[in-house]
């Protein structure tokens, strides 16, 4: 223990120095301009060096994220009989195409037969009701009866026609058409489309409560999308989207936002957005996918694929092949991806070979 400077004898720097190291020489840092010449053309040849020309394109802002594929809401029915009945036939099954207005299912309900049957008590009421204004009429003419007594004959005939309509209205509702059979009716498709599920069997109840089958307009479909809350922002109603679905790598769909959520998913943290895209066939609810949002205006610039781009102390860098075996580094300032390619600003122009495949070997050297 040193007393005098209040440490330990092993540690205390006045009665125990450590011996001076020598200075370390600064690491050469990498300059752009740097020249890199392969020894022969075997080894280039070895080394598996790839390049390609520098291009000038357009490029725009672009949102990357991940997406579902559901159906169209907007032409999606689900089937359901507006009264309590009870399913007699069946014809349509699971996957087939259907036209607007094709007959469903036949089903029958006692309450069919009341309504018919009160349409006829209520058309015989209404041609009573006719006779009487009829009469009433010539007779006013003769001025036998009175003005109140025709308007009286008047509102009797509106009153049963209202009645009438009310019972037409009630056997025509939900796609309900009256078939000759007593109590029977169908039940018609409000789309035209393909029959998704049909969850009912001949014998079993339908009623308003019960779904009996769904169908859905497949020639477009929605794309729910997966916002960053940083993203959001750059998104609006009407940009350009396309997508590439898992299991489908030859087919990109393209659409247009159509919807964006005013809230933040409190569960995974995202904003959702909808995009509308025709299907061709080819796409099925609940498939996933990445999507790429067109957010910003297109630039013209410099462009080299993304691959190329090396990092080093910070800075961006590439490397072009000035002829055979030699090669230079140039730092160069990043713009505008898609994901596969970048735009550059620097010493860089369109023609040049930028190395890409051997870049990373380049940058170690």
């Amino acid at each position: 223990w040193c007393a005098a400077h209040r440490l330990p004898e092993s540690v205390c720097p006045k009665c125990n120095p450590a011996p001076l190291l020598p200075k370390q020489k600064n690491r050469p840092s990498s300059k752009s301009g740097t020249l890199i010449r392969f020894r022969s053309k075997s080894i280039e040849h070895a080394a598996g060096i790839q390049v390609v020309p520098a291009m000038k394109t357009k490029l725009g802002k672009k949102i990357t994220c991940t997406a579902r594929i559901d159906f169209n809401r907007n032409h999606f029915a689900e089937i359901r009989s507006p009264i309590p009945a009870l399913i007699r036939r069946l014809l349509i099954d699971t996957g087939q195409l259907v036209k607007r207005g094709a007959p469903l299912f036949v089903l029958s309900s006692a309450h069919i037969g009341t309504l018919r049957s009160q349409m006829r008590v209520t058309k015989e009421a209404l041609s009573i009701a006719k006779t009487v204004l009829a009469r009433r009429l010539r007779l006013r003419k003769s001025k036998i009866s009175t003005v109140r007594s025709v308007e009286q004959a008047r509102l009797q005939v509106a009153q049963v026609n209202s009645k009438l309509a009310s019972i037409r209205q009630s056997l025509r509702i939900g796609g309900i058409s009256v078939l000759k059979s007593a109590g029977y009716f169908s039940l018609r498709s409000p789309i035209a489309g393909t029959v998704v599920t049909r969850s009912s069997v001949i014998g079993t109840q339908a009623g308003p409560g019960i779904l009996l089958a769904t169908l859905a307009d497949t020639r477009t479909m929605w794309v729910i999308l997966n916002l960053n809350e940083w993203d959001a922002p750059l998104v609006r109603i009407g940009q350009k989207v396309t997508v590439r679905v898992d299991g489908i790598v030859t087919r990109v769909f393209t659409g247009k936002i159509t919807w964006l959520a005013s809230h933040v998913d409190p569960t995974t943290r995202v904003i959702h957005a909808r995009a509308e895209i025709k299907s061709y066939g080819l796409l099925r609810a609940n498939q996933f996918g990445r999507a790429t949002i067109q957010a910003g205006y297109e630039v013209i610039g410099v462009t080299v694929p993304l691959k190329a781009i090396q990092r080093t102390d910070g800075r961006s860098m590439i490397f072009v092949r000035l002829k055979a075996g030699l090669y230079e580094s140039r730092f160069v300032q990043l713009g505008r991806s898609d994901g596969h390619s970048i735009q550059v600003k620097g010493r860089i122009k369109v023609g040049n070979s930028v190395v890409t495949t051997g870049a990373f070997l380049l940058r170690t050297e």
